[in-house]
């Protein structure tokens, strides 16, 4: 599912306006809710779902929408700089609970949630959200293999899920190699480089594909050895 500008229409230009004439009330109340030693100021962007939801007008998917362009807005901030992502729990927990069908958020938010705690846990716990409300989708269930190889070495866990996904309707042939591929007794490395190059293919989200291109580089991918915003495949 593809989200950007196309689906910021004048009705979320309105909403944007209320969210931000409560910002300050929000984020105060959010403020709260985590405790002490929080800054404020960016806190405030970030408020839970069900502090969101009173102000949405009974259009919570466009919300998410807005939620969505602050997400990425945060995240290449915090990209560039410091790689710390210290409201991101928060953001993509809201974000899926505004709209629960918002399958790049949980892919996106996982991989975020993962950099910035480096475990494996917290993006594991995303996606399993992501596949309560979202059964017939293939590729978040494809994602947890795939974290549980790339992440965690765990063959066996990332076989299963991945042989899950490639069973599901309208999965791509692919995942099915994928499933075998990462069965065999192959180097990890092989494999690694092999889920994150179906992820990068995959994917109509840039931001993904920019941390795909990332780690596609670190494993020594000759293709990807470039600027991410220039190239790769």
């Amino acid at each position: 599912m593809r989200r950007g500008l196309d689906r910021i229409s004048w009705t979320s230009l309105v909403l944007g306006f209320a969210l931000l004439a409560g910002g300050a009330r929000l984020g105060r109340a959010v403020e709260t809710a985590l405790g002490e030693h929080t800054d404020g100021a960016e806190l405030a962007l970030f408020p839970r779902g069900e502090l969101i939801r009173p102000f949405t007008f009974g259009k919570p998917e466009v919300a998410a929408d807005l939620v969505w362009l602050r997400a990425i807005q945060y995240y290449g901030q915090h990209r560039g700089t410091d790689r710390s992502y210290p409201y991101a729990e928060t953001l993509f927990d809201s974000l899926t609970d505004l709209d629960p069908t918002f399958i790049n958020a949980y892919i996106f938010g996982a991989l975020v949630l993962h950099e910035q705690f480096g475990r494996l846990e917290p993006a594991l716990a995303l996606l399993d959200k992501g596949i309560e409300a979202n059964p017939d989708s293939y590729w978040l269930p494809f994602e947890r293999g795939f974290f549980l190889y790339v992440t965690h070495w765990d063959r066996e866990g990332a076989v299963a899920w991945l042989a899950r996904a490639a069973e599901m309707e309208g999965a791509p042939d692919s995942y099915r190699r994928l499933a075998a591929f990462a069965a065999q007794q192959s180097g990890e490395r092989e494999v690694a480089v092999a889920l994150w190059l179906e992820v990068y293919t995959s994917t109509e989200n840039e931001e993904i594909r920019k941390i795909a291109h990332d780690y596609l580089r670190d494993l020594g991918h000759p293709e990807f050895q470039d600027d991410p915003e220039g190239g790769g495949l």
